[in-house]
């Protein structure tokens, strides 16, 4: 059975998706040791040529570039029941997920939101 991704390994390929779309602001992370920590809010530690850098989770997986890079496309949205189905940039609606479940319940849903952005990579 194939072991299960930490949320650091998916936060990375989530990463390397921006990067391999153009957009390098996080690139640093990929070659890293990074780790989570969460107090007020989430934030991922890693080292880059300047020193270590302290990012927000949310900031990384939400970053309309970043977005952009890593899921581009059209899906087809529906905006309620008996709406007519219509055209969608991809990466407004995967914002849409993360930012719901991120705000589903009580509580740091970091490793949530993670799994919702790794999961709808490309």
């Amino acid at each position: 059975m194939d072991k299960e991704l930490t949320s650091e390994e998916k936060l990375k390929a989530i990463i390397k998706e921006q990067v391999n779309g153009g957009y390098k602001r996080f690139e640093d992370y990929l070659q890293s040791d990074a780790y989570i920590f969460c107090d007020t809010t989430c934030s991922i530690m890693y080292s880059g040529d300047s020193g270590w850098f302290d990012t927000q989770i949310l900031h990384i997986l939400l970053d309309t570039s970043g977005l952009k890079a890593a899921y581009p496309g059209m899906v087809t949205a529906h905006f309620g029941i008996g709406t007519v189905p219509s055209p969608r940039e991809r990466w407004m609606d995967v914002a849409q997920k993360i930012h719901d479940v991120w705000h589903s319940k009580e509580g740091n849903n970091y490793q949530l939101a993670i799994d919702t952005a790794h999961r709808l990579l490309p």
